[in-house]
């Protein structure tokens, strides 16, 4: 896995795990948290462990998908776990560019419908 560029903004924090990893900005509302690797059995405490972090601020989430390179089941359920904590609290969660198999694994399992999903092309594209 090659290292994951942070966005420029300030306020970065990075992930420690060598499989998965994490940069996260803190805005004053949403906070978005970058996921890039693997999201597996082996990488899902890390990932419970710092999208509870970035939820943890009562703030509507961004989750940027678009360094995934694989999801499975652990995954989802962390991330349905995640938006039914951010629903019973009145904030949003919000599954940002999630790249082609992340969103296939979305989709097979039916959760396309039930999460939001946020295609945004990246400036200049």
């Amino acid at each position: 896995m090659t290292p994951c560029r942070a966005p420029p903004e300030s306020g970065v924090r990075h992930g420690r795990d060598r499989r998965l990893r994490r940069h996260e900005q803190q805005a004053p509302d949403p906070t978005v948290v970058y996921v890039t690797g693997e999201i597996d059995l082996t990488t899902r405490d890390t990932l419970v462990r710092m999208l509870d972090d970035a939820a943890s601020g009562g703030r509507n989430v961004i989750v940027d998908l678009s360094g995934t390179t694989f999801m499975d089941s652990t995954g989802l359920k962390a991330l349905l776990e995640l938006r039914h904590s951010q629903v019973v609290a009145g904030f949003d969660l919000v599954l940002r560019n999630p790249s082609g198999s992340v969103l296939r694994t979305l989709r097979y399992a039916g959760l396309d419908d039930l999460l939001t999903i946020e295609q945004r092309s990246e400036p200049g594209s």
